[in-house]
């Protein structure tokens, strides 16, 4: 083959690489229409079958200097990287995506992102990196008036706020969020933003039960009535912590099963990761000490193998459900029995774990 058809076959090659990204971004832009949360649990599924092609996409697209291409692809495909298992690859790929010539350019490419890459820092737990992300995500969305990416940049700065404690501006950022979703008639969302306060709010609810149990009755009685299928996924809960913070553990536990099974049929990794671990914490002390720790086994695990942290509000949370679970545990079950139960607890799927709770969900004592 000479000089120019090897130069032509090259240049076709390119081409083909460059239909195929394209494709796949077409892809995760039906899944994710809007950048909204998919309207259903069996996302993940979609998707999976061509991880190779997804990755092999963006790899392409940093390795062409595809950079809106390459943006394009970060903005919509974080939230399949994080509760796919797949948060460590998926940031790795991220940050090569901001460190591409031109990525700094101001456009909504970047605006969606930055945005991803964000959100990839948040479930790692690195919140400095994710506030910054949101916070440029911000600013380029209001500079070029793009009122969808503003009102994400607000809606992801509400969690980040929260967790530092930053009340005040966290209030003004939600009804900035609610004024421009407002003028978007983007009710659904209006909901999704109303279940996120409520999540974030948790700690609250068990620090001073009389003054939120009412105001959290009110939200769980108005979102059921949300035609949202992400609020109505995230019902059990929410009713998980109200039966909690009323000291009806029995009922808890229940709703906790039921949060746990839907975060697993929406392939919802970080979500599920998250639960388990409050789950273990709150039933620390009221049921067989063997059962909390065997949950913490398989939440070590977990974290380990997909990289999903937790928001640091969880941690809090769990903090005031049990002030040291690790501490009580060893001392109910001696270091060695301790330490077996997590081994246990290690060898389970996230699947199994749930199946090891729901079979014991029972002998749960208020």
């Amino acid at each position: 083959m000479d000089a120019r058809a090897r130069m032509e076959a090259s240049d076709e090659a390119e081409e083909l690489r460059a239909r195929h990204a394209r494709a796949y971004l077409r892809l995760a832009e039906r899944v994710f229409p809007g950048h909204a949360e998919p309207a259903g649990p069996y996302w993940v599924d979609r998707l999976e079958p061509d991880d190779d092609d997804l990755r092999q996409a963006t790899e392409w697209a940093i390795e062409a200097g595809e950079t809106e291409l390459a943006l394009e692809l970060v903005g919509y495909l974080w939230s399949y990287w994080v509760h796919s298992g797949r948060l460590a690859s998926g940031r790795s790929l991220a940050e090569a995506v901001l460190h591409m010539t031109g990525s700094e350019t101001p456009s909504e490419a970047r605006v969606w992102g930055i945005s991803g890459a964000g959100s990839l820092a948040y479930w790692s737990n690195d919140l400095e990196t994710a506030r910054a992300c949101y916070e440029e995500q911000l600013a380029l969305a209001s500079d070029l008036d793009l009122a969808l990416g503003e009102a994400n940049a607000w809606y992801n700065l509400i969690y980040i706020l929260r967790t530092f404690g930053e009340s005040a501006e966290a209030e003004a950022a939600v009804q900035r969020l609610r004024t421009i979703l407002a003028d978007l008639a983007q009710l659904d969302r209006l909901d999704e933003l109303e279940t996120a306060l409520l999540a974030t709010s948790a700690p609250a609810v068990l620090v001073d039960p009389e003054a939120q149990l009412p105001i959290l009755a009110e939200h769980i009685a108005r979102l059921e009535r949300s035609p949202s299928p992400f609020v109505q996924a995230t019902l059990p809960g929410m009713r998980a912590m109200y039966h909690l913070a009323e000291g009806d553990v029995v009922s808890a536990a229940r709703h906790t099963v039921s949060s746990l099974r839907v975060a697993l049929a929406w392939r919802r990794i970080g979500d599920a990761i998250t639960s388990l671990s409050f789950t273990a914490e709150m039933l620390v002390g009221r049921v067989h000490a063997q059962i909390p720790a065997t949950l913490l086994g398989a939440v070590e695990v977990a974290v380990e193998r997909y990289g999903v942290s937790g928001p640091r509000w969880a941690m809090l949370l769990a903090g005031i459900v049990a002030e040291d679970a690790t501490a009580d545990l060893t001392a109910q079950l001696g270091p060695d029995g301790f330490e077996q139960a997590l081994e246990r607890g290690r060898r389970m799927t996230l699947d199994e774990a749930v199946d090891f709770i729901e079979e014991r969900a029972d002998t749960v004592e208020s």
